[in-house]
């Protein structure tokens, strides 16, 4: 049941992150919305592929440089100038983490990296919270369990903002 319930959270996060893009999409075809610079970001990731999406003002050609080591030795590059970038990296390896570096035109708009989930049928740990606090000695006691645990998943529930905005 707990596998189910997060397959159904996790496509009804992937659901909301569709229908924001689908907005961008439909806003940027309108000539009064002015076109913004949009850092890459990971959609759709899987065991074996990966969506990276970036967003650029002025159409420009996006390059992707990745790998699974920090030289990213793999490349891809947009056949035309576009002002909505999108690579489709596949196939990947399950549970690998890899790098990438995505540029429009010269500039360096990115440098991060992500892990691909396991093979399907592996163990996955998750952490849910909440009300994630100020720092006090509880409340770090919980982050050090967490950095110790390493989830592959966290999922905060909420209640982030404090009086000095921490």
């Amino acid at each position: 049941r707990f596998r189910a319930f997060l397959m159904r959270l996790w496509q009804q996060i992937a659901a909301c992150f569709s229908l924001l893009l689908s907005a961008q999409s439909v806003l940027s075809q309108d000539p009064s919305f002015e076109p913004f610079d949009l850092a890459p970001y990971l959609q759709s990731l899987t065991s074996t592929s990966v969506l990276i999406v970036s967003q650029s003002k002025e159409e420009r050609i996006a390059r992707l440089e990745y790998g699974p080591t920090s030289a990213m030795e793999l490349s891809l590059a947009e056949p035309a100038p576009a002002r909505e970038h999108l690579f489709r990296l596949q196939p990947l390896e399950p549970g690998t983490q890899y790098f990438y570096r995505l540029s429009h035109g010269d500039e360096v708009v990115g440098v991060s990296e992500f892990t691909t989930l396991p093979s399907p049928g592996s163990a996955v740990t998750v952490a849910v919270l909440g009300d994630s606090g100020s720092g006090n000695t509880a409340q770090k006691a919980i982050a050090g369990l967490l950095e110790e645990s390493a989830p592959m998943l966290l999922v905060h529930v909420g209640d982030l903002v404090y009086e000095l905005g921490l």
